[in-house]
């Protein structure tokens, strides 16, 4: 015989069971009318109900063989109900909807209050909890579900606590027990349900309360992953041999092994849940790890893909290896490619629920601390990134670099350096090459020849006019001779010699061919001073006795002679030659002079 108390509790379960079912039945009906309406959660009393109705109404859409959209809504309605705060935002379906259906197990087997018992709209209290249990449903104070009644953050993660206490009891009259067995067993939305109700029974035992055809498809694709993973960096690896050593931008064995591995996470997370649906914290630590991966062999395919980038554009400007271009390119790509990898681990951080505000505060407080330490290495840095805008020099050049002169033989991330020469080797920091006055030697245009001669004071001045004419018309001639600020003047009275200075610019680089042109244009002038009838001074103060050789006197007087010819038809080159005779006389010289291998006629 049944007490009184069993009436009133059967009574309770059989009033509970038919309020939830007209619920579900009314969800039914509304969610086909409005299916972007969210599920009241106005008050514990209303989430309670919104919880449980949803997660019937999705047990009897998937008995009644509705669409699997039907029951999604549903169960994504259910899933509302909980607070996910603490769950990555890729992750809410599955950890919600494992959590669901194992609160939706423990409250099935609860006898719970009657509505009326449960606080109700208008209620002023920030958290209910179920009687009997720690199950808490706790009103939300940020966010923009401020102000609505949720199943807490702790109750979902204690979830499978809570169901390991209380699976083995009895299900309470009117409750849909099978939900979460169904959910366990079945596979995901790529799989057609027959294919595995063709499995034999052995198939379905659990084993970490799990099927075993699950662990053992797990187990397949892992193998098979490997094996492809294997293969594609066989394939890589054929690949850089055959075609990287000689073209650096064709070596794609790093990057298709960084893609496959992407792939191979990506494929893992998927295969996990649509296809063979491992479902419960199982899953989420699988898809969460594959996710991880995913963004780590992303990062390395980010970085290989700005390496190869690099060699191309290096390969495309036909820069030396060794130059400050080729570094430089490198070195900006690479810090490109940085920024791009640090925004990606930020997005990851965020996409997998991690807080982002301490990583980036983190990176900025090891970005301080590793700039400090490394301050002269950024200086050297931020310096070769000034050459490379301002490009003073380039490998090859003969320059002066403060109390050095040599040849550019590399220009480094950190120094440049350079061959002096003694035939040393000088290593130069680029912080220090940023601030210092940089002589490029091996960007001359021209090279300036500057020379005085000093004739003796027995000269006369028709002489020394015949001299000067002379000089000017040869470097006018000479090809190697710029005609622009070329200077042969008379400049005065040395302690023993009259002074002529010769300033006249070469058209050569190097130092080789420089003083090549400059030994043609002083034998040149020898030639013209001996021709002249006067001589060389000799600024010497020794005493010696010895016969005077005076200087020939027909050939200073026809010297004189054409001097004065020049007067009388006004054309004497003082202070300089007429504009018609330079351009008469401008390359009629033959350099190299004849008899040189090399000789040129004139024109």
């Amino acid at each position: 015989m049944m007490d009184m108390g069993d009436l009133k509790n059967v009574g309770f379960r059989c009033l509970l069971a038919a309020y939830l079912l007209l619920s579900t039945l009314a969800l039914q009906a509304a969610g086909a009318e409005d299916r972007l309406a969210p599920p009241d959660r106005s008050s514990p009393r209303a989430t309670l109900q919104s919880f449980l109705g949803h997660m019937n109404a999705a047990h009897a859409a998937y008995l009644n063989l509705e669409s699997a959209e039907a029951v999604a809504h549903a169960f994504r309605q259910a899933i509302d109900c909980l607070d996910l705060g603490q769950v990555a935002p890729t992750l809410h379906f599955d950890v919600g909807g494992y959590s669901a259906l194992l609160l939706k197990e423990v409250l099935d087997r609860l006898n719970l209050p009657r509505p009326d018992q449960i606080p109700g709209e208008g209620a002023d209290l920030e958290r209910w909890m179920v009687p009997g249990t720690e199950i808490v449903i706790a009103r939300v104070t940020e966010g923009e579900l401020e102000g609505q009644y949720l199943f807490s953050a702790r109750s979902v993660e204690r979830a499978q606590e809570f169901y390991d206490r209380v699976r083995d009891q009895p299900y309470v009259g009117g409750s849909e027990p099978g939900l979460l067995d169904i959910y366990i067993d079945n596979p995901g939305g790529f799989v057609p349900l027959h294919w595995v109700r063709e499995l034999p029974s052995w198939a379905f035992a659990r084993v970490f309360d799990r099927p075993v055809w699950k662990w053992f498809a797990l187990l397949s694709f892992c193998v098979l992953g490997v094996a492809a993973i294997r293969g594609v960096y066989r394939i890589g690896q054929l690949w850089d041999h055959r075609f990287g050593q000689r073209f650096p931008y064709l070596r794609f064995g790093t990057l298709s092994v960084a893609i496959s591995l992407v792939a191979l996470a990506w494929g893992l997370d998927v295969y996990v849940d649509d296809v063979i649906g491992l479902r419960g914290k199982v899953e989420a630590f699988i898809k969460r790890g594959a996710l991880i991966f995913a963004f780590a062999s992303a990062v390395f395919c980010i970085f290989a893909i700005f390496e190869l980038l690099a060699s191309a554009l290096v390969a495309t400007t036909r820069s030396p290896v060794g130059s400050v271009n080729a570094h430089l390119t490198k070195l900006l790509v690479r810090i490109v490619g940085i920024s791009v990898i640090v925004f990606v681990v930020v997005e990851a951080s965020a996409y997998l629920g991690w807080a982002v505000a301490p990583v980036v505060a983190g990176l900025g407080v090891g970005g301080l601390a590793v700039a400090l330490a490394a301050r002269p290495t950024i200086e050297n840095v931020i310096g070769g990134l000034t050459l490379f805008a301002d490009k003073p020099f380039r490998v090859g050049d003969l320059c002066k670099l403060g109390e050095d002169i040599g040849v550019i033989e590399e220009i480094g991330m950190r120094s440049t350096r350079i061959r002096t020469l003694e035939r040393s080797l000088v290593s130069i920091p680029n912080a220090d090459l940023a601030v210092m006055k940089i002589d490029n030697l091996g960007q001359r245009d021209q090279r300036l020849l500057r020379t005085t001669l000093g004739l003796r004071y027995e000269t006369t001045s028709d002489q020394l006019r015949w001299v000067l004419a002379k000089v000017r018309e040869m470097l006018l001639a000479h090809p190697m001779a710029s005609p622009d600020q070329m200077r042969t003047r008379f400049i005065g009275y040395g302690d023993y010699s009259l002074d002529v200075e010769i300033h006249v610019y070469l058209r050569c680089q190097t130092q080789d061919s420089f003083r090549a042109i400059a030994e043609d244009v002083l034998l040149r002038i020898m030639d013209i001073v001996k021709e002249s009838g006067t001589a060389f001074a000799f600024p010497s103060q020794v005493n010696y006795f010895t016969r005077d050789t005076r200087p020939d006197a027909a050939q200073r007087e026809a010297a004189e002679q054409e001097v004065n010819q020049w007067r009388q038809r006004s054309k004497l080159p003082f202070p300089d030659f007429e504009d018609e005779q330079k351009d008469l006389l401008q390359g009629t010289l033959d350099y190299p002079p004849r008899g040189s291998p090399r000789h040129k006629p004139p024109g």
